[in-house]
C-alpha cells in the first residue's frame, strides 16, 4: 500500500465527487454547482461543497519508518434557504447521496483512492455525525450548511534517516533552537517567514508564509542513574493567506509536508534527542484575520544531568 497526503487527499476527494455529479460514475450529485479545496469565495454559486483539512494524526510506528496516519477532512455543502423545511430535507437527501458514493456497489471501495502506480493510498474510512446549522453568508443571503466529518487512515513511509551515534545532553530549549535552525536553512522554505519565541509573532501574512516555533512543554517524566529525561512538545505554526484561490490552501499544506520531511529526516534532532515524533497536525482557520493556520505537534525526549540534592 502506497501513502498519501492531506493535499492529495482534498484533491482525490473534489474529483471523486465530480464523478458523482458530471456523470462519470452517476448523477446522484448533479444539484451540486460549486466544488471546492478550502474555503468559498463571496461569488460563490450554491448548492456548494467544499472540502477542509481538520486534522492528522501518526501513530503505531514501525522498523523502517512505517507509521499510521489518520487524517480527517470535512466536507462541507452550503444551500440557500427558502423554506425551511423543504430545504432541510434537500439538504439532508444531499448529505446521504454523498455518503453513498463511497459504498457504491457499482464502485466498490471508492475511498481507496488508487495512485498512479495503480496502488491503494487509503485502507479504511469512518464517517462522523453529520452536523447542520443556519447562518447569514454574503450579501445578506440566509445559508444551511451540513458539515460531514470524515476520516481516512492511511500507511505511510517516513524518509531515510542516519541515527545519530552519540546522544549528547541538552534542553528543551536548545533543541527548539535547533529545530528552528533546520527548517530555516530547507531549500524548499526560504522564501517563509521564521520567528522563534515562547509566544506568537506579529502576524502580516500576505501572499506568503509565516512560520513559528515555540517550545511550550518540559516534562520530566522519567529518571535512572542520575539523569532525567525531559520529553518536550515543540509546537510548529503555519500561517498562509486563506483565499478562495486554492492555491492558498495548498501553500500551507506543501509548507508543513516540507516540515514533516525535514523533522522525519533528522529524527535525533543532530544526537539531541534519543527518540522524537511528530503527534499530531491541526488545521484551521482565523475567518476574521483570513488566515490558514496550521499547528504541528512535535514531541521530543532528551537527557540531562540531575543536581545532587
Amino acid at each position: 500500500m502506497a501513502g498519501t497526503t492531506t493535499k492529495q487527499l482534498l484533491t482525490n476527494l473534489k474529483e471523486l465527487t465530480k464523478e458523482y455529479h458530471n456523470g462519470t460514475k452517476s448523477t446522484a450529485l448533479k444539484g451540486l454547482k460549486t466544488f471546492k479545496r478550502g474555503i468559498f469565495g463571496q461569488n460563490t454559486v450554491f448548492p456548494a461543497i467544499s472540502f477542509l483539512p481538520r486534522f492528522e494524526e501518526h501513530t503505531g510506528f514501525r522498523n523502517g519508518g512505517q507509521y499510521k496516519a489518520r487524517r480527517g477532512i470535512d466536507a462541507e455543502i452550503i444551500i440557500k434557504t427558502m423554506n425551511v423545511k423543504d430545504t432541510g430535507k434537500y439538504l439532508q437527501e444531499m448529505c446521504n447521496a454523498y455518503l453513498n458514493i463511497f459504498y457504491d456497489d457499482n464502485y466498490p471501495n471508492n475511498y481507496r483512492f488508487l495512485n498512479e502506480d495503480n496502488e491503494e493510498t487509503v485502507y479504511n474510512l469512518t464517517a462522523g455525525r453529520t452536523e447542520l446549522n443556519f447562518f447569514t453568508g454574503d450579501r445578506d443571503q440566509v445559508l444551511q450548511r451540513a458539515m460531514i466529518p470524515i476520516t481516512f487512515s492511511s500507511l505511510e513511509q517516513a524518509p531515510t534517516f542516519v541515527t545519530a551515534k552519540n546522544i549528547v545532553e541538552t534542553d528543551v530549549r536548545e533543541i527548539g533552537e535547533y529545530t528552528h535552525g533546520i527548517l530555516k536553512s530547507s531549500t524548499e522554505m526560504r522564501k517563509a517567514k521564521f520567528f522563534y519565541s515562547h509566544s506568537y509573532p506579529p502576524i502580516k501574512v500576505g501572499d506568503g508564509v509565516v512560520v513559528s516555533v515555540i517550545e511550550n512543554v518540559d516534562e520530566r517524566n522519567r529518571r535512572e542513574a542520575g539523569r532525567g529525561n525531559p520529553q518536550g512538545q515543540i509546537d510548529i505554526l503555519v500561517w498562509t493567506k486563506a483565499s478562495p484561490y486554492e492555491g492558498s490552501l495548498d501553500l500551507n499544506l506543501d509548507t508543513l509536508e516540507e516540515i514533516k520531511t525535514v523533522l522525519q529526516r533528522d529524527q535525533h534532532l543532530g544526537g539531541r534527542c534519543f527518540s522524537t515524533q511528530i503527534e499530531r497536525i491541526e488545521y484551521g482557520l482565523n475567518a476574521e484575520a483570513r488566515l490558514y493556520t496550521s499547528r504541528l505537534s512535535f514531541i521530543t525526549n532528551s537527557w540531562q544531568t540531575l543536581a545532587i540534592e
